[in-house]
């Protein structure tokens, strides 16, 4: 009886210390444009035993999800609520999510200013 307490008290201590499991896709590039419409790909596994799948940037959905192979998959990047740092998610069908990690950095690019030469 002894061990099994120790045994309750070690997994409530790693389900304490450890969260909520976490998948290990990795996403790439890992910033780009808040405007949207970069092409990200996704490395993980299971891509496919787990039904349809959808990608979220925050709460908004990226386009043109495609899944490649079990371990790829490509989609478009939405348009940023605001510039930074926003948590990447694959959610699929059979209710099983995925945070991609590290989470995607959307930037507003800084503008390039072009000043004519003078002909003189």
């Amino acid at each position: 009886m002894r061990t099994r307490s120790k045994l309750i008290v070690l997994l409530a201590c790693l389900v304490v210390s450890c969260g909520a499991p976490r998948g290990d896709a990795v996403i790439t590039p890992s910033r780009g444009d808040a405007r949207g419409g970069v092409e990200v790909r996704i490395q993980g596994a299971g891509f496919r035993s787990h039904g349809t799948v959808a990608l979220f940037f925050g709460q908004r959905a990226a386009k043109g999800v495609v899944v490649e192979s079990d371990t790829l998959l490509r989609a478009i990047t939405p348009p940023a609520d605001e510039p930074g740092a926003v948590p990447v998610t694959l959610h699929f069908g059979d209710g099983a999510r995925v945070e991609v990690s590290p989470a995607f950095e959307q930037f507003t690019p800084e503008g390039i200013t072009i000043t004519p030469a003078d002909d003189a």
